[in-house]
């Protein structure tokens, strides 16, 4: 049989039938999962930290389903209460997903020393 005949033939436009039906299904199958394994549309609203003491801070991403992590690199700030957050990664009123890291800087307890 010659390579013209065999794309005529009934038996190749079969095979190009179920090649493009396996790919349409395992295209629509792979979008649902990725639609139900990366949550989404589903996000929370980053609650305003500032001056909020450590332990505030936690208990307030703990009830949101949020984790923080200390950035210590700040210069103390008198405005602020000492130990208390003077800025946070992503900014207050962004939306995360579930168990996102917030990133908190902290206020020193008092100026440096030198």
């Amino acid at each position: 049989m010659s390579k013209l005949a065999y794309f005529k033939s009934k038996e190749f436009l079969m095979t190009l039938i179920t090649i493009f039906g396996i790919v349409v299904v395992l295209i629509f199958g792979l979008n649902k999962w990725l639609h139900s394994y990366t949550n989404h549309e589903e996000k929370i609203v980053v609650p305003d930290l500032q001056k909020f003491s450590l332990a505030e801070t936690q208990e307030t991403l703990e009830k949101s389903n949020l984790n923080f992590v200390v950035i210590d690199s700040a210069s103390f700030n008198p405005d602020y209460p000492p130990k208390s957050v003077i800025d946070q990664n992503p900014a207050a009123g962004d939306f995360v997903k579930e168990n996102r890291k917030i990133y908190i800087t902290l206020n020193p307890s008092d100026y440096r020393k030198v």
